[in-house]
């Protein structure tokens, strides 16, 4: 089983504080992608971690501080940060705050909840987080190609930069970087960016990638010819 969908949720008093909760979401679908890395327990669609301010727990009373809400799939956890130091600090060390918070987060509600796997999880998100140093970017898919008789590498990255999120497709061999081409952008946020893109292929001297035919520029061909292999 697996853990669906992770959001980092930012919010003081009544105001919902959607910048940092958009900036904040290449971190949080990080934070998924290394808590399934090794998570094996019950399936969970939706994981927030709320980081709520004191006015939000004084506007709303019965929301305790410290507290989760675990039903029918979804888990919610209600923990606090304090929004005029939290955004005096740099980038980085928002994002370490925000990490270590969410991880002894899930540490404290894997008991409660009796899902070891989940406190497994959020120990090896802790460590392997610092270890890559935080980046998001990764690759959405990636495939075995036979191109020329070659044994190849092909795969669509997104990355994730300050006015967006960007995809690009590469083709690698033996490890080396063969060829790279953009393919695409969208705002943060967009989650069916990160699922559009489902296969890559060979057909008739193209790489051919594929995916949702709402994305306009999909099936993509890459001619052989194009990569300069020949």
């Amino acid at each position: 089983m697996k853990i669906d969908r992770t959001l980092f949720l930012f919010s003081d008093g009544s105001e919902r504080i959607s910048e940092l909760t958009v900036d904040f979401f290449e971190i949080a679908n990080l934070f998924n992608r290394l808590l399934n890395e090794v998570y094996d327990g019950k399936r969970i669609k939706f994981l927030n971690v709320h980081f709520l301010t004191e006015r939000s727990y004084e506007l709303v009373p019965e929301v305790k501080q410290d507290s989760h809400h675990y039903y029918g799939g979804h888990l919610a956890y209600h923990g606090y940060f304090n929004r005029s130091e939290f955004t005096s600090l740099t980038r980085r060390d928002q994002i370490e705050c925000a990490w270590n918070r969410a991880c002894d987060y899930l540490s404290r509600t894997a008991s409660l909840i009796k899902n070891e796997s989940l406190l497994h999880a959020s120990e090896h998100a802790r460590q392997r987080g610092r270890e890559i140093g935080f980046n998001p970017d990764y690759r959405l898919i990636e495939s075995e190609l036979t191109i020329y008789g070659r044994k190849m590498k092909g795969a669509v990255w997104v990355n994730f930069k300050e006015d967006g999120m960007y995809s690009k497709f590469t083709l690698e061999e033996g490890g080396n970087l063969i060829y790279e081409q953009p393919l695409g952008a969208a705002k943060k946020g967009n989650e069916f960016f990160l699922d559009m893109y489902r296969t890559i292929g060979t057909y008739k001297g193209n790489i051919v990638l594929d995916g949702y035919r709402e994305v306009g520029y999909l099936p993509l061909e890459i001619p052989f010819e194009k990569l300069g292999l020949s």
